[in-house]
């Protein structure tokens, strides 16, 4: 299935293939491993010893392991590329929520719960899941667990930026599992699996999904089935030229559907 809405930047597309391609060919710059085999042990000390202001990649290879940890790419720090061992095996996972007591003061809002955050652009994600474990009634720091796994909100992605790729990448939250931030910024999703229970694909940005799995997941307490997506973009302001865009996609959920699910606005 093919949906279109206001496509008006063929060349959109060019960028994020010949991103692709690029990736594909780049030698690592450093490497991660959570049993010390490579340059760092964790993900985000590795970006945090990547030069700023790149302008061409920066390669950081990341082996097979769960890594329990917050990653994010600054505004500083653009042409970053996080390539992951294997998509199956290579998982970033943490658990703040909206709400969530934040060490450093307050709660953790929306978009300061995320796992991975990206500001900077020309970024590049592969073979990588990342999830907030919220998403499915875990929370590390609380006995008994507090969420449910229906909410409240709990990001896996926050992206904030201009021309970053996802090639071959899993998201899996609850809900609020993904989103795109800033009606002048363009994402592009390739090969990707997204799953959530409410409003799990959202923002404001220009994003192209192509040959995505989207997978509405039924929620913990029973209740009625909610919206993919709560698209937040205007296609009649000249900087946002195109809206969500959905290539090729499937929505996949169980045979026996107990409770509708709303596609939302795309």
């Amino acid at each position: 299935m093919t949906s279109f809405a206001c496509l008006t930047k063929k060349t959109f597309f060019s960028f994020c293939l010949l991103l692709l391609m690029n990736t594909v060919y780049s030698q690592y710059n450093t490497v991660v491993d959570l049993n010390g085999t490579g340059n760092f042990k964790t993900i985000q000390s590795a970006i945090d010893a990547a030069p700023t202001a790149q302008t061409t990649p920066y390669v950081i290879f990341i082996k097979k392991g769960k890594y329990h940890e917050v990653v994010t790419i600054p505004s500083t720090k653009p042409f970053i590329q996080l390539i992951g061992e294997s998509m199956a095996e290579t998982i970033i996972s943490y658990d703040n929520y909206s709400g969530k007591p934040n060490p450093n003061g307050g709660t953790f809002g929306t978009s300061t719960s995320a796992t991975v955050n990206i500001a900077a652009s020309d970024c590049m994600l592969m073979n990588l899941s990342m999830e907030n474990a919220t998403g499915y009634g875990i929370d590390a720091n609380a006995i008994p667990v507090p969420a449910t796994g229906d909410g409240p909100q709990a990001l896996a992605l926050n992206v904030s930026a201009d021309r970053v790729v996802f090639f071959n990448c899993r998201f899996n939250g609850g809900q609020d599992t993904v989103f795109t931030g800033g009606p002048a910024k363009r994402n592009y999703f390739k090969n990707c699996y997204i799953d959530g229970n409410t409003d799990f694909i959202f923002g404001d940005a220009t994003v192209i999904f192509d040959s995505c799995i989207i997978y509405p997941r039924t929620r913990l307490d029973n209740s009625a089935g909610g919206y993919v997506t709560a698209v937040n973009t205007n296609c009649y302001l000249k900087e946002n030229l195109i809206l969500f865009i959905v290539i090729l996609y499937r929505i996949a959920q169980k045979i026996k559907i107990k409770k509708k699910t709303f596609l939302g606005f795309v």
